[in-house]
């Protein structure tokens, strides 16, 4: 999630840009949850307040689409995970090529799909 807001309390008014927040590994309840949260604050302390929602709830408010996209994030950790661990760094190799190496494998996977 990404928050952009003028924040209003009695007298003090001032611009807050660029908050964020990462709920991915909280799972989508958790999420869910938040923007509602998100929601109830902003209608009654924020002005201008904006969100990014890289699942797409706070948009949409539609579970399926919540869940499609957790379930996306969840199968690139998985497969990025799986290739890390199934690929050690060759003796000599440097941390860039290895990650370049890795890169190529799991676009190489993902391809196959």
């Amino acid at each position: 999630l990404y928050l952009e807001h003028y924040f209003k309390d009695g007298k003090n008014e001032r611009w807050l840009k660029g908050n964020s927040t990462k709920t991915h590994y909280a799972g989508s309840t958790v999420h869910k949850i938040i923007i509602h949260l998100f929601d109830y604050l902003s209608k009654k302390y924020l002005r201008n307040f904006k969100l990014y929602d890289e699942a797409q709830y706070w948009e949409t408010r539609d579970e399926k689409i919540l869940e499609e996209n957790f379930n996306h994030l969840n199968a690139c950790m998985d497969s990025f995970a799986a290739t890390f661990n199934t690929q050690p760094i060759k003796k000599g190799e440097s941390f860039e090529k290895y990650f370049e190496r890795l890169l190529h494998l799991i676009q190489k996977k993902k391809t196959k799909k």
